[in-house]
């Protein structure tokens, strides 16, 4: 499925129903569908565009949702195009304090409501990923950067909760680094001052809820090139070439790495003072720039920052 087969596929005209080919389109959609969800997540998006068609699919629809199939056919035996997990050396070093989960968000301003794409990468190997159009149309394109990175923000929170209680101990005091190729969205996220200007005002709760999840830790944005941005592919039909190359960076595993400096966890230094409450290292997060920890007892509620080990 290409560009010009989905602009074929959207611009047709209503097809009188039949209920063979109905019924086939179902059945073939179903098996395509299942394989989105857990071998080939590079599907997703051409299986979500063709599922829009379901109630009254034509002629046109039931050729791409073959032609799905035998894309899947042809990936057999394809290195390159299977799903994989290696083991990655890096994480045996106890030395190395980077969280193990990070993410990747992008959104495509298209006719209509924008299409979210996400995926969560777990010791460099794909774990999870999404592609939904976005429940409202946005206004501009940061607007819809934003409402998924947003999307991409909930789903890090929970997945972090997820990994900490799994064991995955550096999880609880290192946050989840989503990467972005949007500069205008990651500025208005991290921007320190409250906007409000025709561009976010009708998203200011959202803009609000999202610059909490950075002040505390959360969440740590990044930008990426739109070229390194694999999360591309979740968001709109690519040209062939480019899809390979994303389709191969996606099912193989993300190694960048985000942190070469080892940290410790401020409160696990805390706890280690004889009286915490007066003696609080002066040292910045790396999170929460410029803002000092503050604390007054170890009875407050505990605040997950991580600082470079003091001297």
């Amino acid at each position: 499925m290409n560009d010009s087969d989905m602009k074929l596929m959207l611009d047709q005209p209503e097809p009188t129903f039949d209920k063979a080919r109905y019924a086939l389109f179902r059945k073939v959609l179903g098996k395509v569908q299942h394989a989105s969800l857990y071998t080939h997540p590079e599907i997703a998006t051409a299986v979500s565009v063709i599922s829009q068609r379901m109630i009254n699919p034509s002629q046109l629809d039931l050729n791409l949702a073959f032609g799905i199939l035998r894309y899947l056919y042809g990936t057999v035996g394809n290195d390159k195009a299977t799903l994989c997990m290696k083991h990655s050396s890096e994480f045996d070093d106890p030395e190395f304090k980077q969280n193990p989960a990070h993410l990747l968000s992008d959104a495509d301003l298209g006719r209509g409501r924008s299409r979210t794409g996400f995926l969560a990468y777990l010791y460099f190997n794909l774990v999870g990923w999404k592609s939904q159009k976005q429940t409202q149309v946005s206004l501009s394109t940061c607007e819809s950067e934003y409402v998924a990175l947003s999307a991409c923000a909930q789903f890090g929170k929970w997945y972090k909760g997820l990994i900490s209680d799994m064991g995955i101990e550096v999880a609880y005091c290192e946050p989840i680094v989503i990467l972005t190729d949007s500069q205008a969205a990651q500025n208005l996220a991290n921007s320190t001052v409250e906007l409000n200007n025709k561009y976010s005002r009708h998203i200011e709760q959202r803009v609000s809820w999202f610059k909490e999840l950075i002040r505390d830790g959360t969440v740590r944005l990044t930008w990426v090139a739109g070229e390194d941005n694999v999360a591309d592919i979740f968001t709109k039909i690519l040209a062939n070439k480019k899809f390979k190359q994303f389709r191969d960076k996606l099912l193989h595993g993300d190694r960048r790495i985000f942190r070469k400096v080892a940290m410790q966890c401020l409160m696990l230094h805390l706890q280690d003072l004889s009286n915490p409450s007066l003696n609080i290292p002066c040292n910045y997060c790396n999170c929460h720039k410029p803002t000092n920890f503050m604390c007054i007892t170890m009875d407050e509620q505990h605040s997950l920052l991580h600082v470079t080990p003091p001297l």
